[in-house]
């Protein structure tokens, strides 16, 4: 349970850090997307941006989105391991 508590904290603050550093910087932000907006220059850092948001999608559905592992599942997973065939 303490490693899914741990878990749970790296995600929060990946999403912390994700959320800070996109909103950094209002005014040349801005500017940017001025220049992207009237076709004046190329909105290049959406790369950047949509690269890492689709990182912390993956680590959030990694965290949040599946199911816990149940004792028998950890059990059959061990004995097939060993040889024991499992299921």
């Amino acid at each position: 349970m303490l490693a899914l508590t741990k878990l749970n904290s790296l995600s929060v603050q990946s999403d912390l850090a994700w959320v800070t550093v996109n909103a950094m910087e209002d005014s040349e932000r801005y500017e940017r997307l001025k220049l992207a907006v009237t076709g004046a220059g190329f909105f290049w850092p959406i790369f950047p941006i949509l690269g890492w948001g689709i990182g912390v999608a993956a680590n959030a559905w990694d965290v949040y989105g599946r199911k816990p592992i149940s004792e028998d599942e950890i059990r059959c997973e061990a004995e097939r391991l060993r040889g024991g065939g499992g299921m």
